[in-house]
């Protein structure tokens, strides 16, 4: 017979407890929130345990230099900038009066702190005939004080004081000085100028010369093309009959027009800026017959035949007819196809024009025509 195995009598309340554990792991566990007054109760005492962390005194005292350093830097940076300002557009600037400086014919305000203080004039002429000048103008409104006048001066003389009516219009009558004259108008209080504006007239009363060399008074042209030329000037303003003509950098001009036979009346007049004039009146008889024809010759001789580009050439020009010079007759110089300028024969049928050459490298064919006939010259262009 078997003996019978022997039984912990704790094995089934192991396997008991094991399965109540695992329920109870399964099981969620309700907890009862914390009373509100012990919450608060625990929340400040844990903010009176906080402790804060401070640099040490080292560290403080170097984090407080650069800062000091720091701003130093700023504000010297800032005054050189305020300098600066100041000496570029003559504004009063944290306390900065920079010297007055012309900036081109007006002088920045000083005193009163802003640009644009200087007293405004009405056009001017910059030449002119007459000696009597009115000067009249307008003082900005910002600038307008009881105790501020207008002092107008001319050539460094003694100035005009007046003053300026509620709107700020001032006016005040000059005699110029034969030549240029240098108007200086100035917004002044008794002690000081507060800002001032430059302004230049020249006034002449003398007229322009004027000579008229081709036609003479009198003179007889043939064909239908009357050509007046003559010389004024530089700069002077010619008119041939009422018609404007272009005048050279040395004064000389040239006009040619197609007129009808007869007796043909001329006028020329020039003109400088100021407005003085000088005329001359003359008259010619045009017969109207027919200009030179294709027989006639035409040489041209050139003062250069080798020239650099834009170099100046002079053109001699012989017209003649069965073997006899024909004056008074009008010749036109091109080179190429570019239009230079004309002339008119003289007693020895003989004229000259002068050209500046092509700028390109090259070969030209300078042409001269009169009437009918034609002739030509070679001009090489070259560095």
């Amino acid at each position: 017979m078997k003996p019978t195995p022997f039984r912990y009598p704790g094995f089934l309340s192991f396997a008991l407890l094991r399965k109540t554990v695992t329920i109870a792991r399964a099981t969620p566990v309700r907890r009862t929130a914390p009373p509100r007054d012990r919450y608060r109760t625990v929340a400040r005492a844990a903010k009176q345990r906080r402790v804060r962390r401070r640099l040490p005194p080292i560290a403080t005292g170097i984090v407080w230099g650069l800062v000091l350093a720091s701003a130093a830097l700023i504000a010297d940076a800032g005054a050189t900038g305020v300098a600066q300002l100041g000496r570029s557009t003559g504004t009063f600037v944290a306390g900065f009066i920079p010297a007055a400086e012309p900036v081109g014919n007006l002088t920045v305000a000083e005193t009163t702190g802003q640009v644009g203080a200087a007293p405004t004039l009405d056009a001017l002429p910059q030449y002119t005939k007459d000696s009597g000048l009115l000067v009249q103008g307008l003082i900005p409104s910002f600038v307008r004080a009881t105790d501020r006048k207008v002092a107008v001066a001319l050539n460094g003389g003694a100035a005009t004081v007046v003053p300026f009516d509620a709107n700020g219009r001032f006016a005040v009558p000059l005699t110029l000085a034969e030549g240029t004259n240098q108007i200086v108008v100035s917004l002044v209080t008794a002690t000081d100028t507060i800002s001032s504006t430059k302004s230049t007239v020249v006034f002449s009363k003398t007229p322009p010369p004027l000579a008229v060399s081709s036609p003479k008074n009198g003179d007889t042209v043939d064909g239908s093309n009357l050509t007046v030329a003559g010389k004024s000037a530089p700069g002077a303003t010619v008119l041939v009959n009422d018609r404007n003509v272009i005048v050279g950098e040395d004064g000389s001009f040239s006009d040619t027009s197609t007129v009808q036979a007869g007796t043909v009346p001329i006028t020329v007049i020039a003109r400088d800026r100021a407005g003085n004039e000088t005329k001359v009146q003359l008259s010619v008889t045009v017969n109207g017959k027919p200009t030179l024809g294709a027989a006639a010759q035409v040489a041209v001789t050139l003062s250069n035949t080798t020239v650099k580009p834009g170099g100046f050439v002079n053109a001699t020009i012989a017209v003649s007819s069965g073997g006899k010079p024909v004056a008074g007759q009008l010749v036109s110089l091109q080179v190429g196809v570019i239009a230079i300028g004309t002339a008119v024969t003289d007693a020895a049928g003989s004229a000259a024009i002068s050209f500046a050459a092509p700028p390109n490298e090259g070969i030209a064919q300078v042409v001269v025509l009169a009437g009918a006939a034609s002739g030509s010259a070679l001009l090489t262009v070259a560095k």
